[in-house]
């Protein structure tokens, strides 16, 4: 995992300077900015969504297993 990323870091970085080179620098920084936030809130929406499926069935299977002790 850490070579991957540090390979994806490093092309990131390249990217960034061969873009730096045909526009001015402060938008390439603004653009590399938005681009991380998205690839942060991406998976942050999918742990989200699973996290809340997860405790809607945990909170279903307390509810069963409640009534089956009363029953």
């Amino acid at each position: 995992m850490t070579a991957g990323m540090m390979t994806t870091q490093g092309v990131g970085t390249a990217a960034a300077g061969a873009a730096a080179a045909f526009l001015r620098v402060h938008l390439v920084a603004v653009g590399a900015g938005v681009l991380g936030t998205g690839c942060v809130l991406a998976p942050l929406a999918e742990v989200r969504a699973t996290a809340t499926a997860n405790t809607t069935e945990t909170t279903a299977a307390r509810e069963t297993d409640r009534s089956a002790r009363r029953g």
